[in-house]
């Protein structure tokens, strides 16, 4: 799994406590699969190894990306299809709202004629940051990996396979890893679990 490992949300989990476990399921088989284990981080040489497979695009964007961080939306503005026009309208149409009690000069009340207020839910500020890395590695084909990205492995300790079956009386494997001791090596250990 790679990952923003300053911001993101998993990567500060993980950082706190590294166990972690892995699920999939398909459904049509009535299969399951889940491995546990301890999360490491992989070497720079690793994550820049993979990162160097990754299209242009995702490459900025991890760059660009404070992965989990809350963006900050932009205010409100104005657009119009012509300003010069949006001019001629909007001394018009103050003159109107303020007949209708509508205060001008105060942005929430005051809009012309033909023009709509813009929403911007923090995607300007995304944006922007993309830009700016993009300017920063013009005309680079070596994007080097951030220091901040990098990759996470599971080291499986705990491996279960489960199987559906009839009245609920599934099939379930465990196989878990026992560490060596007194320079033996390590083996895993097989048992069948009850439903």
């Amino acid at each position: 799994m790679y990952t923003n490992l300053g911001t993101s949300r998993k990567a500060r989990d993980l950082a706190t406590n590294p166990h972690a476990s892995l699920v999939f399921y398909w459904p049509p088989l009535q299969r399951q699969v889940r491995v546990e284990g301890v999360t490491e981080t992989n070497s720079r040489e690793e994550s820049q190894t993979y990162f160097d497979t990754r299209v242009r695009g995702s490459r900025i964007g991890a760059w660009a990306s404070r992965q989990s961080t809350v963006l900050t939306p932009k205010p409100r503005t104005k657009s119009s299809s012509s300003s010069s026009a949006a001019a001629a309208v909007g001394s018009e149409n103050a003159q109107q709202q303020q007949a209708n009690g509508v205060d001008s000069n105060n942005p929430d009340q005051a809009v012309a004629d033909g023009e709509e207020e813009e929403e911007d839910d923090g995607r300007a500020q995304l944006e922007e940051w993309v830009h700016e890395v993009e300017e920063r590695f013009k005309g680079q084909d070596k994007i080097p990996v951030p220091d901040f990205w990098g990759g996470l492995r599971l080291v499986p300790q705990r491996v279960e396979f489960w199987q559906g079956r009839e009245s609920r009386l599934h099939d379930r494997f465990v196989y878990e890893w026992e560490e060596g001791v007194d320079g033996k090596e390590g083996k895993w250990r097989l048992e069948r679990l009850s439903p």
